[in-house]
């Protein structure tokens, strides 16, 4: 395949996995319910600077994503892909920008392939359609560090250039998501430009010009919500950033080996080939590109700096796909280039274990299709297998198909048979597992929840008893007040700072002891929801005013209590 229809096929599959079903399946609880809830209460309100949780500051992140969300969702309406463009538009920025710096720097041909891997790797396929900040803080740091990388081994006349693009991306890299969005650019740069034999790129990174590009992409913000959140900068960098750095304060540690199996999984089906990528590269380092040590640097770095961090998440590592990337795609090219050589003799091994796996699966879910007794004796998990039952012969078809032809492509020697099949694979199986993802997300959405709250009056407001569906609000578009002792239900860090520390409590939130005392004053209806450690309570609030309490999800309980005097 010429590169021209390589590149149209890998955008051509890069916009199906990022855009295709974008809202089929509704939005999951903790943090997409939340941001989406954020978001639309951001841009419902016109609180451009400082998003708001139930009115009160949330400065855990940045307002840039929740405005673009916020803003998609004035365009699109208030729906979960409206909530998510923002995350596959930048997954596909990404992309493109990837596309266009390999293609500038070792042509077409692998520019595409490191598309068409990155658009497959299900990591990034995942955050890229998720309500979560991500993936647009991997397309802007995917650009810093690039424009930084050709502002160190392109044409020196236009280094000052691409040093100032570099900056700017990292600038709204902290729009995004804050201080690491600056720190990771400028570590793999300076990783990268060591490994390449390049002096002073450190001086030149902070040279007047690169850092006005950042402060004037990050100055207006930052100066805005200072003088709206005074105690900002205390919490973004002191608390925010450093201590998740540094501290166990989050809850949020994990062990060092965290992020291996996490990117072996999350790399599937090229993980295969990391390894002996790997291996490969360092038997061969005197001879590498300065494209590849960028790409060693990229994966190097980033997973170290975050190994090192007391705070461990899967979304962290999302920009280390790009890196992984280009490492595949430059072993997949010199497959392609030399069909007898080593790196076509792994990528043809990669395909029989790649294989063997997908057999294997394609004949237990084939099994536990035709007997059905056999799921109920399976190890419990959560979910049930049962939520996944029904998807089981769809993915063994899909697991069999592909190993059939991995197994072909291998003995017939076809890496084009054989890559093709790999790329396909993630595509198909999402495919044949849609219904199996809608029961799941339904099980960790307030969708389901919202559309079994009965029908309210107009001006009726909703109140959550020490419990918080975080993204009802999104679905209910109402007036909410949260009954609780700290507001932990938020899932906000610097709620209970700024409060610890005498900020004061908008309406929307009360003490468990206000509650009576405000339901006393509501001229309008209160939806009141509780759960199973409330549930007395609202039982008891529920009698006194003669109403029946319903059940609206496992140990969630709602009534819909009368305004005193009402009927």
């Amino acid at each position: 395949m010429s590169g021209r229809r390589l590149s149209v096929a890998s955008f051509a599959l890069a916009a199906i996995c990022f855009f295709a079903g974008l809202g089929a399946i509704p939005l999951t609880q903790p943090d997409e319910g939340r941001n989406a809830a954020i978001a639309f209460e951001m841009q419902r309100e016109g609180a451009f600077w400082v998003p708001t949780s139930l009115g009160f500051p949330y400065l855990d992140k940045p307002a840039f994503f929740f405005g673009l969300s916020g803003l998609a969702q004035a365009v699109f309406g208030r729906n979960e892909a409206a909530a998510r463009l923002p995350s596959a538009i930048f997954a596909f920025l990404a992309a493109a920008i990837v596309f266009a710096f390999v293609r500038r720097t070792a042509g077409e041909r692998r520019a595409a392939l490191t598309v068409m891997v990155l658009a497959t790797m299900p990591l990034f396929v995942a955050f890229a359609r998720l309500v979560i900040f991500d993936m647009a803080l991997t397309a802007f740091v995917t650009g810093a560090i690039l424009a930084g990388f050709l502002a160190e081994t392109g044409d020196a006349r236009l280094r000052r250039r691409w040093l100032v693009v570099a900056a700017a991306s990292a600038g709204f890299a902290t729009l995004v998501k804050g201080p690491v969005g600056a720190v990771l650019p400028i570590a793999v740069h300076l990783a990268a430009s060591r490994a390449n034999g390049t002096r002073g790129a450190l001086r030149r990174a902070f040279a007047p010009a690169p850092l006005l590009a950042f402060l004037l992409v990050v100055s207006p913000w930052l100066v805005g919500v200072s003088l709206r959140a005074p105690d900002f900068l205390e919490y973004g960098i002191l608390v925010e950033s450093a201590q998740r750095l540094t501290s166990t304060e989050f809850r949020r540690n994990a062990p060092l080996w965290f992020y291996a199996p996490l990117l072996l999984a999350g790399g599937l089906p090229w993980s295969f080939l990391f390894a002996p990528g790997a291996w490969l590269a360092w038997r061969r380092r005197t001879q590498l590109d300065p494209l590849d040590r960028l790409a060693a640097a990229w994966v190097v770095v980033m997973v170290g700096l975050f190994t090192l961090s007391q705070s461990k998440q899967p979304a962290y590592v999302v920009p280390v796909c790009v890196g992984l990337a280009l490492g595949v795609a430059r072993m997949i090219e010199l497959a392609l280039s030399n069909p007898e050589g080593t790196c076509a003799r792994i990528v043809r091994v990669s395909f029989a274990c790649l294989a063997a796996p997908l057999a294997l699966a394609a004949a237990m879910l084939g099994t536990a299709s035709l007997r059905g007794d056999l799921v109920g004796r399976l190890p419990p998990m959560n979910p049930p297998w049962t939520t996944w039952a029904g998807v089981f012969p769809a993915v063994a078809l899909v697991c069999a198909g592909a190993a059939a032809i991995l197994a072909w492509a291998t003995r017939k020697r076809s890496l084009g048979i054989g890559i093709g099949a790999t790329a396909l694979l993630l595509p198909a199986l999402v495919g044949a597992s849609v219904p199996a993802f809608v029961r799941y997300a339904e099980s960790r959405s307030s969708r389901v929840l919202a559309s079994g709250i009965p029908s309210l009056p107009e001006d009726a407001e909703i109140a959550c008893l020490r419990v918080f569906p975080s993204a009802l609000p999104f679905y209910l578009d109402r007036r909410f007040v949260l009954v609780s002792d700290d507001f932990s239900e938020l899932r906000s860090n610097y709620v209970p700072w700024a409060l610890a520390r005498g900020k004061g409590r908008p309406s929307s939130l009360l003490l468990p002891e206000e509650l009576e005392g405000w339901l006393a004053s509501r001229r309008s209806a209160v939806y009141l929801l509780a759960g199973e450690d409330e549930r007395a309570r609202l039982l008891a609030l529920a009698a006194k005013r003669g109403v029946a309490v319903n059940e609206l999800a496992p140990e969630l309980w709602g009534a819909l209590l009368p305004p005193p005097g009402g009927n």
